[in-house]
């Protein structure tokens, strides 16, 4: 049950992340490359 509603929080971040990525409007590869990064860095704090 924790890990489900923590896969939703952590979602919810990343979609705010987008959303404010997205009113930057960086070019598209900046913004993947942005994007693959906070992913890298979300899964090392959930492996900590």
């Amino acid at each position: 049950m924790f890990l489900k509603i923590h896969g939703i929080f952590n979602l919810t971040i990343l979609l705010v992340i987008v959303k404010i990525i997205s009113k930057i409007s960086l070019k598209e590869k900046e913004l993947f490359e942005l994007l693959e990064y906070i992913l890298n860095e979300m899964q090392l704090l959930l492996l900590k």
